[in-house]
C-alpha cells in the first residue's frame, strides 16, 4: 500500500505496519493481496465478505473515492486504519459496519513459562505456526501466526486467536498467544502485529499489546447487518 510518512507526523511507521499485517493475513489464511492506487485489496471469500479493502491514513479524494465503491454492493468492507481518533462521515448507501477494532503491535522477547497450567501444542507449517491447546482430545483454544519481511527480520503477525467459550477465564488465550510470540521470537522476528476485536483486546493490553491505529470498516448500506 502507497503511505507518504511524512504526511502523518508522529507515526511515521504505520504504513509499514499495516503492510506487514496484510502480508501476514495474507500468508496465515494463503490469500493474495492486490495493491493498487493507493489501497490494498484481499479476496476474502468469508463472513459474507468477497473482498475486504484497505486503506491506511488516506487522503481525503482517496478516501471518498473508496468508500464511493461500495454504493450498492453487499459483499465488499473497506476497512480504514487511523493513527488517531476522527468522526467517519460515509457518504450516502454507505454505512459504518464495524468501529470497535484496533491494530496493536508487540515488541517480542524470549518465550516465557506458560502459566495456565495447559499443554500447549506448536505446529509449524513453513513460515506460519499453529498453537493449539488440547483437552480431552477436543481444542480448547488455538491461534496462528505468519512471518512476512526479510528472513532476518521478520515481521511476526497473529491471527485468529480463539478460546472455546466453555474455558473461556482460564488463561489459555495467554497461553496460546505466549506460544506463538515465542515461536516468533525464535525465527528472528522481533516485532508483532495483529487487528484485535474488542472482544480480544483486553487480553492483548494485559500482554504487553500497545495500541498502534484505529480501525473502521464500511459497507454498502444495502449490505446485511
Amino acid at each position: 500500500m502507497d503511505h507518504d510518512p511524512a504526511g502523518h507526523p508522529g507515526h511515521p511507521g504505520l504504513g509499514d505496519l499495516v503492510d506487514a499485517w496484510l502480508d501476514g493475513y495474507a500468508v496465515a489464511r494463503q490469500l493474495p493481496v492486490l495493491r493498487h492506487d493507493g489501497v490494498a485489496e484481499i479476496e476474502i471469500a468469508s463472513g459474507g465478505r468477497r473482498l475486504e479493502v484497505v486503506v491506511a491514513e488516506p487522503a481525503p479524494a482517496l478516501l471518498e473515492a473508496t468508500l464511493r465503491r461500495l454504493v450498492g454492493t453487499t459483499d465488499v468492507w473497506v476497512t480504514v486504519l487511523t493513527a488517531g481518533q476522527w468522526a467517519p462521515d460515509p457518504p450516502d448507501g454507505v454505512r459504518v459496519q464495524v468501529d470497535d477494532e484496533v491494530l496493536m503491535t508487540l515488541d517480542l522477547a524470549p518465550a516465557a513459562p506458560s502459566g495456565s497450567g495447559s499443554r500447549v501444542v506448536v505446529e509449524e507449517h513453513g513460515d506460519r505456526a499453529r498453537a493449539v491447546v488440547l483437552e480431552h482430545e477436543a481444542v480448547t483454544a488455538v491461534g496462528w501466526v505468519a512471518l512476512t519481511g526479510p528472513p532476518a527480520t521478520p515481521t511476526a503477525v497473529a491471527d485468529r486467536v480463539w478460546t472455546a467459550e466453555t474455558h473461556r477465564r482460564r488463561g489459555l488465550g495467554g497461553a496460546v498467544m505466549g506460544a506463538l510470540q515465542g515461536w516468533a521470537h525464535a525465527h528472528g522476528a522481533r516485532r508483532a502485529v495483529l487487528a484485535a476485536s474488542v472482544e480480544g483486546q483486553a487480553l492483548y493490553a494485559a500482554l504487553g499489546w500497545r495500541v498502534a491505529a484505529r480501525m473502521t470498516s464500511f459497507a454498502g448500506a444495502d449490505g446485511p447487518p
